[in-house]
Order: C-alpha cells, then sequence, then structure tokens
C-alpha cells in the first residue's frame, strides 16, 4: 500500500461529520489541550489506527495508544501529535479530520477528502508550540491628531521551563481604552469604526489600529491607554496622540442683540481663540461656566432645556462649549425693570483652567407697560337709574395704557385690559368658591369703552393695540357693586410685561352706624359680617360692614330709637338691621353677587330695616267703647286686646310709624313680609339731598 502526505491531501478542505472519532486531551495549569481526529470511511481492522504524542515538554512522555486518551500536563514548549490511518484495500474513502485546541480555541485544523479505492495509509502530524504570554505593540508609538497606528501581537517565550500560563496566537485578544477615550478609537484597515473594545485573535490583531478621530489632546499632546486580556493575562499599552490645533489662549463672547429691553433676551455665542485672537478647533464637550460680573439684578440665564436660572448672582456652570459656540445659552432680562437703562458683563471662563475667560457687556432698557389713570380713582357703583350705556358721569372715569421701550413709544404692541374685584372688599364677606361673581356681565365686573374705534367698542375683556403715539385710551364704567376693582393690563406677546391699578366702587361719604343705648345693632351674617343679638355666626360678627349709611340716615335712626325709647321706656330696645354695606352697592344678602329680591334698595345708605317683632302689636279699640265720642278709649273701659297687659290702651306700631315719619323724617315707612316669622320687619327710606346726586 502506498502511502500518502497529509501535505498532498490538505490542499482540499471540505467539511465532515464527527464520526469514529478519537480524542487526546491533556490538561495542566494552562488550561485543557485537546485533539481531535475523526474519519467517515471503512478502516483497516489488521492495521490498528494509532493516535499519539511524543516529545512532549517538561519531561512528559506518554508514548502512544491504539484507543482512548492520551493525557499529560500542558505547559509552555512545543507539542507533537500525530495520526496514523490505515485505509483497507476494499475501502475506499472518507472524510479526514484533525483539529487541535486550547480549552475551547481552536489553535489548528488538517480536514481533507480520502480517496484509496487500493487501500492505503493516512499520516499527519502537527507541532504547536504553547507560549507564557504575548505583547501588543503600536507601530508607531505616537502620532498626531486624526492619524492611525497599527497594533500588533506578538508571542512571548517563558524565561522558566515549564512555565503554567499557556498562550497562543489563535486564541482570542480583546483589546479595551481605558483612558484617553476621548481622543479616538479602535478602526479597521479601511477605517470602519470598531468602537472603544474589540476582540480578535492574536494572528488577527494586526487587521486593525487606533485612530486619533476624537478630541484634541487639551494640552500639547494626550496619551491613550489600552488594556490587552487574554486567557487570564492582561497587558497594557500606551499611545501618544499629538495636538495639532493651537492651544486655546481666551474666548470671544458675542451677544445677539447687544442691547435688550426688559421682558427681552439674548443669544449667548462663545468662540474659542488662540493667542493671535484665531478662531481655533475646541472640543465641544469642554465645560464652560457663565455668570454676570455686574449689577446682576437686571437679568439670568435660560439654559439649553429652556430653563432659567435661579441662583441669585445668576451662575451657570457645566455649558458645553458646542452649544455656547451655537448660542444655546440666552441672556434673559426678566429680573428687575431699569428706570432707564442699565448695563450688565457677562463672563465665560473654561473650568478646567479659569484663566482662559472671555466677557461681554449688555445693555438692558427699560420696558414697561402702564395704566395711567386719567380721572378719579373712585367713582360711584352702577346704580339705578344708570345703565351700562347709558351711566351717570360719576360711574365713570379716563385711564390711559402706555407702553415705552427705553424711553421711546412702542405702537402695534397687542394687550389685553381686563378687571377683577379684590376678594372681600366692600363689605363682602363671602368665601367666592364655587360662587364667583359671575362674569359675562358688564353690571358685575365693569367694562371699558375704547376711544380708538367708532363707534365706541364695549368689552371686558378688551383687547386692542397700541397707536402709533405707543398708548390707547378708555373709560372705565363701574359695576353694580361697591367694591375694590382691580384693573389689569397685560402684554399678548410677553406675559412678563403687566401692570395693575385699583379703582374703588363706592357711594361716597357712608359711615358706620355707632353703638347707643338706644339701639341694638343685628343681621350680621358670615355673608356680611356685623353683629347680632343671637348665638349665631359667632365667628362673622366683626368687622360690622352692614350698618353703613349717610350721616343723616343715621342721626335719624338715632332719634326715632330715641323717642320711640322715650314713648316706651318698658319695651326692648329697637333692632336695627341692614342699613348699606361699607361701599354701598348691590347688597347680595345671600351671598351669590346676583341680585334675588333682597335688599334691592339698600345700595345709597338711606334705607334701614328695623324689626318689627321687638315692636308690640296695637291694642285693639272697639269704638263701642268710646262713650263720650271722643274717638279714643274711655279710661275704665275694657280692652278687647291689651298687648302689654297695662289696663291702657297702647299703639306701638302706629307710634312707631309716626315717630319715623315726624321725628326721623322718613320719606317711607313700610311693613315687609307681614306675619312672615323671622322676616317681618319696617323699612324705613330716607331722601335727603346732601347725600343725593343730582340725577336721583
Amino acid at each position: 500500500p502506498s502511502l500518502l502526505s497529509a501535505q498532498v491531501i490538505i490542499r482540499e478542505r471540505v467539511e465532515i461529520s464527527p464520526e469514529n472519532k478519537p480524542s487526546l486531551s491533556t490538561q495542566g495549569g494552562g488550561g485543557v489541550f485537546k485533539v481531535e481526529c475523526s474519519y467517515t470511511g471503512a478502516i483497516d481492522p489488521d492495521r490498528p489506527n494509532l493516535f499519539y504524542s511524543k516529545n512532549l515538554p517538561c519531561g512528559v512522555n506518554l508514548g502512544a495508544r491504539v484507543s482512548g486518551t492520551l493525557s499529560a500536563t500542558a505547559y509552555t514548549g512545543v507539542y507533537t501529535v500525530g495520526y496514523r490511518l490505515s485505509v483497507p484495500r476494499t475501502g475506499g474513502g472518507g472524510q479526514f479530520r484533525f483539529a487541535i485546541y486550547l480549552d475551547s480555541d481552536l489553535l489548528k485544523e488538517t480536514k481533507f477528502p480520502v480517496s484509496c479505492p487500493s487501500g492505503c495509509t493516512l499520516f499527519t502530524e502537527e507541532y504547536i508550540p504553547l507560549y507564557a504570554s504575548f505583547a501588543i505593540t503600536p507601530s508607531p508609538e505616537e502620532i498626531s491628531h486624526s492619524e492611525f497606528t497599527t497594533l500588533t501581537a506578538s508571542p512571548v517565550w517563558s524565561p522558566t521551563p515549564c512555565a503554567t500560563t499557556v498562550w497562543h496566537p489563535e486564541v482570542p485578544v480583546t483589546l479595551t481604552i481605558t483612558g484617553g477615550n476621548e481622543l479616538g478609537e479602535f478602526v479597521e484597515q479601511d477605517g470602519t469604526s470598531l468602537g472603544q473594545s474589540v476582540t480578535r485573535k492574536g494572528s488577527q490583531i494586526e487587521t486593525i489600529g487606533f485612530a486619533a478621530n476624537g478630541e484634541q489632546p487639551r494640552g500639547n499632546q494626550g496619551t491613550v491607554t489600552i488594556e490587552a486580556s487574554s486567557r487570564d493575562i492582561t497587558k497594557t499599552l500606551t499611545i501618544t496622540v499629538v495636538r495639532t490645533a493651537p492651544l486655546v489662549d481666551h474666548f470671544e463672547v458675542r451677544l445677539e442683540p447687544e442691547e435688550i429691553a426688559f421682558t427681552e433676551t439674548s443669544r449667548i455665542f462663545v468662540q474659542a481663540k488662540d493667542a493671535n485672537d484665531q478662531d481655533i478647533e475646541f472640543d465641544e464637550n469642554e465645560q464652560l461656566l457663565l455668570y454676570l460680573m455686574t449689577n446682576p439684578e437686571y437679568g439670568t440665564f435660560i439654559d439649553v432645556n429652556g430653563d432659567t436660572v435661579k441662583t441669585s448672582p445668576p451662575s451657570l456652570p457645566n455649558v458645553r462649549y458646542g452649544d455656547a459656540r451655537e448660542g444655546r445659552i440666552r441672556f434673559a432680562a426678566v429680573k428687575t425693570n431699569p428706570k432707564t437703562q442699565a448695563t450688565s458683563v457677562i463672563r465665560v471662563e473654561w473650568q478646567q483652567d479659569a484663566t482662559k475667560t472671555g466677557e461681554k457687556e449688555i445693555t438692558i432698557l427699560e420696558k414697561t407697560l402702564k395704566i395711567l389713570m386719567q380721572g378719579p380713582k373712585e367713582v360711584w357703583p352702577l346704580l339705578p337709574p344708570a345703565t351700562p350705556t347709558n351711566p351717570h358721569p360719576d360711574n365713570t372715569t379716563l385711564l390711559e395704557i402706555r407702553l415705552t421701550r427705553g424711553g421711546l413709544p412702542v405702537s402695534g404692541h397687542g394687550f389685553r385690559l381686563s378687571t377683577d374685584y379684590v376678594d372681600r372688599s366692600g363689605g363682602h364677606d363671602h368665601d367666592d368658591q364655587p360662587n364667583r361673581r359671575p362674569r359675562g356681565d358688564f353690571e358685575n365686573y365693569g367694562h371699558f369703552v375704547s376711544a380708538q374705534t367708532t363707534p365706541n367698542k364695549r368689552a371686558n375683556p378688551m383687547e386692542e393695540k397700541t397707536q402709533s403715539n405707543g398708548k390707547a385710551s378708555y373709560t372705565y364704567v363701574a359695576s353694580r357693586f361697591g367694591d375694590r376693582m382691580k384693573l389689569r393690563v397685560e402684554s399678548l406677546e410677553n406675559k412678563l410685561l403687566w401692570d395693575t391699578l385699583s379703582v374703588v366702587e363706592r357711594v361716597p361719604d357712608l359711615e358706620l352706624l355707632p353703638d347707643s343705648p338706644n339701639y341694638v345693632k343685628i343681621g350680621g351674617t358670615c355673608n356680611h359680617h356685623g353683629p347680632r343679638d343671637d348665638s349665631e355666626y359667632a365667628n362673622c360678627r366683626t368687622p360690622d360692614n352692614n350698618h353703613w349709611g349717610a350721616l343723616l340716615t343715621l342721626q335719624a335712626i338715632d332719634s326715632i330709637a330715641a323717642n320711640y325709647h322715650r314713648e316706651f321706656p318698658n319695651d326692648p330696645r329697637l333692632r336695627v338691621n341692614d342699613i348699606s354695606l361699607q361701599l354701598g352697592g348691590r347688597f347680595d344678602i345671600n351671598g351669590g353677587w346676583v341680585g334675588n329680591g333682597y335688599h334691592e334698595f339698600h345700595r345709597f345708605g338711606r334705607d334701614v330695616d328695623i324689626r318689627s317683632s321687638t315692636i308690640a302689636l296695637d291694642d285693639i279699640f272697639d269704638p263701642a267703647d268710646d262713650l263720650n265720642e271722643n274717638g279714643q278709649h274711655d279710661p275704665g273701659e275694657p280692652l278687647k286686646f291689651d298687648a302689654n297687659d297695662n289696663g291702657q290702651y297702647d299703639a306701638n306700631r302706629t307710634e312707631f310709624v309716626n315717630i319715623a315719619l315726624r321725628k326721623g323724617r322718613a320719606r317711607d315707612v313700610r311693613l315687609e313680609y307681614e306675619g312672615v316669622a323671622n322676616k317681618e320687619h319696617y323699612h324705613l327710606y330716607f331722601w335727603h339731598w346732601q347725600s343725593a346726586r343730582s340725577s336721583e
């Protein structure tokens, strides 16, 4: 039979299934050394196959075996392993494979088809070196920014024999950049990015390299540290990257625009410069600090997320140079509105080196949207007979809206003019929620009449624009209530521009009814605080908001009470209920703001309610008992109804009415809600020319 060389057959490689596969393995301190051999054809039973190793390092020689496993300790050195295969004359052929592993890593593989129709003997032998370690070498070791260096992995023999740490160029090596990551990355020879970590066989390391395609070094040069690890062996190498761009000397700060007004913003642009004041490349991830050197009370910064810096004085650290270069940081003049104009200095510092700075001065102009009252700040409430479209002059006042920027008028600026009452003003103590004064009614909130339109536009809210002189004029018409009304103007273009002004809606010259021994004040509720003569609403009795009236009305009440008490000294003192609220106007007795039939006349301080239940009913007089026909009860004659059981004819209520009309000069006295418990009362109305308007 002929002897076929493996070197001839190995040229044709085919994949085969592992059949009839004996193996040899050795395990030592360096891991598992394994040889796999398989053949798919028939073998000669008279010529045993021989799977063997020889000349093993460190004095180990296990000889040969026909079958089974050969074992030996794996140390550094050269391993010789082989296989002899006998194919019978009638065997034909098959697929042969011979593979050598270190742990799971394939070190070498031989496979080829076998064709022996007349039989043959096949022999193969491999020489496998196991090294103690490896070295990774960059070439060159120093490169400039944007250049490339090749990496090479080289095996290293142990200086002492029989080392237990073994390595081979066909095992994987993992390279990781552990320092100077910002300076570059691993790449293929064609420049394809591999990132910051890559794994290749040791023999393939030379197909990759490191490219300094990242940031420029911060100084004249930077260092990249690479860690190489394989089979518990770790090596470290360094590559020097030389800066090609000039070093930063200072920063140029540019503002767009350089002059702004209150509520406006300016974009901040930062450019790195060299010592010759030339633009230079600077790492966009470098961190900058921005702050105000002077007059920090006039503004602050807005960061890349649109958030306003709240620190005082304003300071914005950790700003990326790339964001500052592109103008993504803004200065906002939103803190204090200067009287005319002011300046602030914006300073930029490199956080790594505070000596690298730049600064720029910005000018801030005043910008003011104002309500200016041209007429009085007090108006009468809109009370009958006046109406929203036909108010009395006392119900109105003139005002002007004015917008200036740097002292100059601003035309064509949209704004909204509106009103809202001041809570709990005018004696209205009721909680507004959920029954807040209804809108959509000029009577509840007043309204504005525009002087810019023909016919004059009436609205609340009113939206218009400033005229060519930066102004707009209006007439304010009051609401039905006595209160403090807050007028507000706000820009439709900038929510930081606004102003308010209060107008008092009141009936003039109302005074508080003083305490007196002749009467008792009652009627306070939690809707309108005031005194009471019972145990209800104990927490709502002050201040006294329901006993305000014109001076002559208050004097008349005291006179009526004194005369009545004088005539009926044994009767309870008169109970004086509601007159008007502190500022007059609509008295919404139930706290609902809308008119509901109650207290329709308690608006001017000239109406007063007197409780009737404490005024005794008149005794019933029968004319049949008037024997002398003098129109009076005859002494000694019985009374059909003696209210106070005093045996005399009394006419308390009649006398009360007479006293109110004669002594108090009431214009009208009427009993309201007669017979209705807790509601029946006398309503007294007074008319005094001293407290009346000419239209009444």
